[in-house]
């Protein structure tokens, strides 16, 4: 995912949880800061922020603080980047996997989706029609809006993320997407990790669906595939301490809330799955954040023993986008 009219700041002070006071050129101003979490490790006086620039004078405030400079790295803060990235990611995939590309333009969980269409040369032919947002093959590039929710195919930015299948796949993969294998697609991630580690082989994910609603909650995906449904709940981690990300970096009733009913989702049919987004590179591991919310702690680890898949990714993020890379080590009980 990336941003647009990325402009570097200064912080200098956060007066509530929605509104920080930044220098800007030299002058003081308020921003929009897009994580309502405490981020006490971070928004520290004089750290280097990124911040968006929009242009509609219906705002309060003219200027989003998405991203942070720790160290040597940047650090995404936007709470709605985990999703939105964890829906490129997903969405990649699927169009790889079903033999086209997909690009679209939205703020959010897309509502809009191009599909554009595949060459055939590949010996791949795409069939569907428009009416469920699969092109036929030779027909251009069309666009059509997902009332339902309905994602065949979708990303958030056409920069593009994923290519047509015609520009090929990069040479680590050894082989080419066109005939079905699965390793990393250009552009579409920042490193190796693929959705096919939450799949079994030969699944095939057929639609995304997301913030699905089930009994009390709503999960950030469905994921629907030709053999079963996956829930998946994914939370975004900013917390980083000694190469550890951790999260939550504030107790979280809501979080110990939604592994609950993941966990009892097993018995309606569904593979739960809890995806923890780490907004930044270079950490080693992943731990719950026993010391902040033993009881969220707790009932990760029983998740995990009862069933539910946990995988962790971290992303590549720069001060105007963040793209999932790679796979982090998961450890769920501190020493």
């Amino acid at each position: 995912m990336k941003y647009d009219k990325i402009i570097e700041g200064k912080f200098i002070s956060r007066s509530n949880r929605f509104v920080a006071y930044v220098s800007v050129g030299g002058m003081k101003t308020k921003a929009h800061v897009k994580n309502t979490g405490r981020l006490k490790e971070l928004l520290v006086d004089g750290a280097t922020v990124y911040l968006q620039k929009h242009d509609d004078p219906k705002r309060s405030t003219a200027l989003s603080l998405i991203a942070v400079k720790k160290g040597d790295q940047v650090v995404n803060i936007d709470s709605q980047a985990p999703n939105k990235a964890m829906h490129e990611w997903l969405a990649a995939y699927m169009a790889a996997e079903n033999g086209f590309t997909a690009c679209g333009q939205s703020a959010g969980t897309s509502k809009v989706y191009r599909v554009i269409t595949d060459e055939p040369a590949f010996g791949r032919p795409i069939t569907g029609n428009p009416a469920d947002g699969r092109p036929m093959p030779g027909d251009p590039a069309f666009c059509r809006p997902a009332s339902d929710g309905l994602a065949t195919c979708t990303l958030t930015s056409c920069n593009p993320l994923v290519r047509k299948l015609t520009d090929g796949f990069p040479a680590a993969a050894g082989k080419s997407m066109a005939r079905g294998h699965t390793a990393s697609y250009p552009g579409a991630f920042a490193g190796n990790a693929t959705p096919a580690a939450i799949l079994r082989t030969g699944e095939k994910i057929t639609a995304i669906r997301p913030e699905y609603g089930y009994r009390d909650s709503r999960f950030d995906f469905l994921i629907e595939t030709d053999k079963r449904k996956i829930l998946m709940e994914v939370k975004g981690v900013t917390l980083e301490e000694k190469g550890t990300a951790l999260f939550p970096d504030a107790p979280t009733e809501r979080g110990v809330r939604h592994i609950t009913e993941l966990c009892g989702s097993m018995r309606d049919g569904y593979y739960p799955v809890i995806a923890f987004v780490i907004q930044m590179n270079g950490v080693r591991q992943f731990s719950p954040n026993a010391k902040t919310h033993k009881e969220f702690a707790d009932a990760l680890v029983s998740a995990h023993e009862q069933g539910v898949c946990i995988i962790v990714l971290d992303c590549e993020v720069t001060r105007g986008s963040m793209v999932i890379r790679d796979f982090v080590d998961v450890v769920l009980q501190q020493t």
